[in-house]
């Protein structure tokens, strides 16, 4: 639940060209954080008091993503095995899509190469 909150307080930031977003802090946010911050959707974020501070980055006026997508809700969990995230991957090129595994939560890409299957949690599209 917290991330599905994470996520659509990340996309109104977007919508509503804020500067910053405050997210309580659970584990999985930051991890989230920082892939975004990998991939160049944010400026930068600290820790404080029990909160992500989160710095949106913007290109010339205009967003760097298009949409995110919650793919695994709390109703409806989506499992896919490792053929499953290959033939999803095909169809996915240039997004972004975060998978928990047993090995924590990981970008997509990352879980192919370790050829493990798991839950998709969101998919940013770009």
């Amino acid at each position: 639940m917290i991330i599905q909150t994470f996520l659509a307080q990340f996309n109104m930031g977007y919508g509503k060209r804020f500067t910053t977003i405050k997210i309580p802090y659970t584990k999985k946010n930051k991890k989230i954080t920082e892939y975004f911050l990998l991939e160049g959707f944010i400026k930068n974020y600290i820790i404080h008091k029990g909160f992500l501070t989160i710095w949106l980055r913007y290109s010339s006026n205009k967003k760097l993503f298009i949409h995110i997508k919650n793919i695994s809700k709390p109703g409806y969990r989506r499992y896919f095995t490792y053929n499953q995230l290959k033939r999803y991957s095909n169809f996915n090129g240039t997004n972004l899509i975060l998978v928990e595994t047993h090995y924590g939560l990981i970008p997509l890409t990352k879980a192919l190469i370790l050829k493990t299957g798991g839950e998709i949690i969101a998919e940013l599209q770009y």
